[in-house]
């Protein structure tokens, strides 16, 4: 009888830790900042992200490339880009943020994630439709010194 009080005791003991943690999602990276590409300082990505939703603008210069908020649930959004009607959808792949645009025959991906702690985001830029080559893109924290990460693939 006490050998399986016992036996119980240590079960329940080992298994809370597992109980607690079953079911809940692990913390979403808060990519939120100005980030300056490390190759091309004049262009920009200003994202700020909340809850289930990003806003995402990016600056060539002074001039706006793309200004719009979509869900991170991957519903699929109608946005302008450079003036063309385009549509793009966003979701978490684990600590990555990804993004899929169609703009007219044309689909491409980027996925957004850390390096360096907090103060870089490497973004793979790959062509979906046409198929092409991938492209990484490192992004330096506005105010941040550049690391030279930026690689073609």
């Amino acid at each position: 009888m006490r050998r399986t009080i016992l036996r119980r005791a240590v079960l329940i003991v080992w298994l809370l830790p597992l109980a607690t943690t079953w079911g809940q999602q692990p913390a979403q990276p808060n990519f939120s900042g100005t980030w300056r590409q490390q190759s091309d300082h004049a262009l920009r990505l200003v994202v700020e992200q909340k809850d289930d939703s990003v806003h995402i603008t990016e600056l060539k210069g002074t001039e706006t490339i793309a200004d719009y908020t979509c869900n991170t649930l991957g519903k699929e959004c109608n946005v302008k880009y450079q003036g063309h009607a385009a549509k793009v959808s966003f979701w978490f792949n684990g600590s990555k943020l990804v993004e899929l645009a169609t703009r007219g025959s044309s689909v491409t991906r980027r996925r957004f994630e850390f390096a360096n702690g907090d103060k870089t985001i490497n973004v793979e830029l790959s062509s979906i439709v046409p198929e092409g080559k991938s492209e990484k893109l490192a992004f330096a924290r506005a105010g941040e010194s550049p690391l030279p990460v930026t690689s073609k693939q």
